[in-house]
């Protein structure tokens, strides 16, 4: 897959989670996120010359589950130091931040050269699905599953003194369901 479906996916799953103790979940996962998955394929990805050019390859430092899980932490390791030194224990963005490497490893289960499984001794690669890492379908529909696990999305907006609440995402099992919402002196206008 390519980066920014991992971003997206990434994003969106820890959104999910991290939306139930801040209300800066969409920040501070997306920047978890980001800097998670550019590790994990920094860091796991090698040029190697074959006879028909230079072609990107995994490396098992990072593309294998248990690894994947100590690469995807580290960018939260800044955050939860800060949290202690202001007293805080960020317990659920430890537990957040687990799962960007195996979310990392989902993705890439789904591509061509697939995650690596130590098996008999010897690096094994393991593929669930072989899609080419820039085909537009599956990069669609693993956006829009990350995305639809953070459904909806209460924001809250202060006008004239009073906090005023409003859906952004339906409940719409069909998809997303799109409110736009005007604020305007006279009132509040709303339309789907």
């Amino acid at each position: 897959m390519k980066l920014v479906t991992h971003y997206l996916f990434t994003t969106g799953l820890l959104s999910l989670i991290m939306s139930m103790f801040t209300p800066y979940y969409l920040v501070l996962s997306g920047v978890v996120a980001i800097a998670g998955n550019l590790i994990i394929d920094g860091l796991g990805h090698k040029e190697v010359q074959t006879r028909r050019g230079m072609i990107p390859t995994r490396t098992p430092l990072t593309h294998t589950y248990p690894r994947s899980v100590v690469w995807g932490l580290l960018p939260s390791i800044p955050f939860l130091l800060l949290g202690y030194f202001l007293g805080y224990f960020l317990w659920w963005l430890a537990m957040a931040s687990v799962l960007v490497g195996p979310s990392h490893m989902f993705l890439d289960m789904f591509t061509e050269a697939g995650v690596y499984v130590k098996k008999g001794g010897k690096w094994r690669r393991y593929a669930l699905a072989h899609f080419r890492y820039n085909n537009p379908l599956a990069k669609e529909k693993t956006i829009l599953l990350g995305s639809k696990g953070k459904r909806w999305c209460t924001c809250s907006s202060t006008m004239w003194g009073f906090t005023l609440p409003s859906r952004l995402w339906g409940d719409s099992d069909k998809g997303f369901k799109f409110v736009k919402v005007s604020f305007t002196p006279e009132g509040i206008a709303g339309t789907i």
